[in-house]
């Protein structure tokens, strides 16, 4: 996300912290009318514009945010790391280790296809691993720690001599020296999957259309309109939504078409400027209401307090979507599938360590913070039943929760008096 602390944090999901009942959708968006080029694209797309022209998806080379938010669509990961910070399988069915020997042991589930159909072997994840470790590649320094590494990325060796696969799905990696973190690495979102030797494609030709394993696959680019439909064969499920189309709209031509009603969401923008206030709740209040969204964000730039990773651990830790869900939003579930890390500027996570003290100090119920806290929430017909919850498993941690009419909760995030809202 670009940085510019006199805009408008309108992007609600790019500090996220908690997120409850949530599937794997945007915020629907309508027709642009006010960009030289014609998106009438029918009304089953979603229409997410951003303010960056897509150059290529190479996980390997992305630096803007937006661009390696998009990556999670296209590609899926061997790990991923969850809401709460807990690291799960993605294509992996299951991992072992044995610390003596320095090496871990992954099974691939049976079921991950990539786009044009083929299945995603242990072949395919050593090819994969080669394109993440080259020397040129973002993040390949998490790699070094795997045994052989280091000598193909000084080009005396063609192969790293750490992985190997005992079978079409089960891969082994020696490490040089033990590292419980390991793991926690390779949920970098850089580290995407790919078929051996890129389907047998160039590498710049494979960049443009990508064969990824994620939920969506690109079915054209055209006139800088990139265009995703839903993977019928994704390991964990069909997503909802059938087709997005994705297109670069500046921040001027963004507030715009907003403003004119052309399109429905800005959650790839910080804008300068006044918005359409009304339309910005409505369509929060839609995105709520159809898909039964709730998140928790935390702004630091209005408390330097809050830029402490470990507080913010913390407040996620006092929390439980579970307990909320049962009590305000009975008949929905916890979220499985969230917004990606990375999207529009997500913020690292805790380490392993960081979680197991904050872990033990939630336990044992100390205050968080010293001066109290506020946490708001808007006034609708869920705000009692919300507040009340959120009290309840925030008590005794200098954090209370209030609630209060949008208008004047967008007023403070505009005065940059908005820390934490719901």
């Amino acid at each position: 996300m670009r940085k510019n602390t006199t805009k408008t944090a309108v992007a609600l999901f790019s500090l996220a912290v908690f997120a409850v009942a949530m599937d794997f959708v945007f915020i629907k968006s309508s027709k642009v009318t006010e960009n030289p080029i014609d998106f009438s694209f029918g009304s089953t797309a979603l229409r997410l514009p951003i303010p960056v022209k897509l150059k290529h998806l190479n996980p390997q080379r992305v630096i803007d945010s937006v661009e390696k938010g998009l990556l999670s669509t296209i590609y899926s990961r061997l790990i991923k790391v969850d809401a709460n910070f807990k690291i799960q399988p993605d294509a992996l069915e299951s991992w072992s280790y044995d610390s003596s020997k320095k090496k871990y042991f992954f099974k691939l589930r049976n079921n991950v296809h990539f786009h044009s159909g083929k299945t995603l072997t242990a072949q395919d994840v050593i090819y994969s691993i080669h394109q993440w470790a080259r020397h040129d590649s973002l993040d390949s320094n998490l790699l070094l720690i795997i045994k052989g590494v280091a000598d193909y990325q000084a080009g005396s060796s063609k192969t790293i001599v750490g992985i190997s696969n005992k079978s079409d799905d089960i891969i082994e990696i020696e490490l040089t020296k033990w590292s419980d973190r390991f793991i926690l690495d390779l949920a970098s979102p850089r580290f995407c999957l790919y078929p051996k030797n890129f389907g047998n494609v160039a590498e710049d030709e494979y960049f443009l259309k990508p064969d990824g394993t994620g939920p969506y696959k690109i079915d054209e680019r055209v006139s800088e309109i990139t265009t995703l439909t839903r993977s019928e064969n994704f390991y964990f499920g069909t997503p909802h939504i059938s087709t997005i189309k994705i297109f670069y709209l500046s921040d001027q031509e963004a507030v715009q078409n907003y403003n004119n009603e052309n399109i429905d969401n800005l959650i790839f923008y910080q804008i300068d400027g006044d918005i359409n206030l009304r339309k910005f709740r409505d369509s929060v209040d839609n995105v709520i209401r159809s898909y039964k969204t709730m998140i928790l964000v935390i702004n630091d730039s209005s408390d330097p307090e809050l830029s402490n990773l470990k507080i913010r651990t913390k407040i996620t830790k006092r929390l439980s979507p579970e307990r909320l869900v049962e009590a305000c939003f009975k008949g929905s579930i916890v979220a499985t599938n969230l917004i990606p890390k990375g999207l529009a500027g997500s913020q690292s996570s805790p380490s392993k360590q960081e979680l197991a003290e904050t872990g033990n100090e939630t336990q044992q119920g100390k205050t968080i913070f010293q001066n109290e806290k506020t946490i708001y929430i808007e006034k609708t017909s869920l705000s009692p039943c919300i507040q009340k919850e959120l009290n309840t498993q925030l008590a005794n941690s200098g954090i209370a929760v209030k609630e209060g009419p949008f208008e004047e909760l967008y007023k403070k995030l505009k005065a940059n008096r908005l820390a934490m809202w719901v």
